[in-house]
């Protein structure tokens, strides 16, 4: 569930902290462009991301009226966020929740992903592309298969990025 809809959830209360520590943190960044929403819940300052390709890439794959939030969270949240939702006592890199037919949250934690984009042995913000990728496909309703794998590299290829499998 999203940062932003959390404290509706009855069920995780024990996330409420997550809200407080958005509405307390003074260098809390929000961007309003057109139909995306960047917040970034973190200490760290925000890596310098091509934001014209990421609204390029939401327009293309998820359609130019989609709402898009994308919250930057701490390890700690993305850890909270996973186990509750996938069962996956860990932090991870991205998590896509999809809200209403045209509108989402994409969470993403940037040290699980620098981590990941070394495992892959990729640039980081050659990983941070794929990853965006990867999140709005699963926004779009695909889960992990071929055909999600054919339409990243489709994509990837496209916004020129590099798929981390080939």
């Amino acid at each position: 569930m999203p940062v932003r809809q959390l404290a509706d959830d009855p069920a995780s209360s024990k996330f409420l902290w997550i809200l407080n520590q958005v509405k307390n943190d003074t260098r809390k960044t929000e961007m309003k462009e057109t139909t995306i929403s960047i917040k970034n819940t973190t200490k760290g300052m925000l890596p310098r991301l091509p934001f014209l390709v990421i609204k390029e890439i939401k327009n293309t794959i998820l359609g130019k009226k989609y709402e898009l939030s994308i919250a930057f969270v701490t390890p700690a949240v993305s850890k909270r966020a996973n186990t509750l939702y996938r069962k996956k006592n860990e932090p991870t890199d991205i998590l896509s929740f999809s809200l209403e037919k045209n509108s989402g949250e994409l969470m993403i934690c940037l040290p699980r992903a620098r981590a990941k984009a070394r495992e892959f042995g990729m640039s980081y913000q050659n990983y941070l592309g794929f990853m965006f990728i990867h999140g709005m496909l699963h926004l779009k309703g695909y889960d992990h298969s071929s055909t999600m794998d054919k339409l990243e590299k489709k994509w990837c290829k496209r916004f020129n990025f590099t798929h981390p499998f080939l």
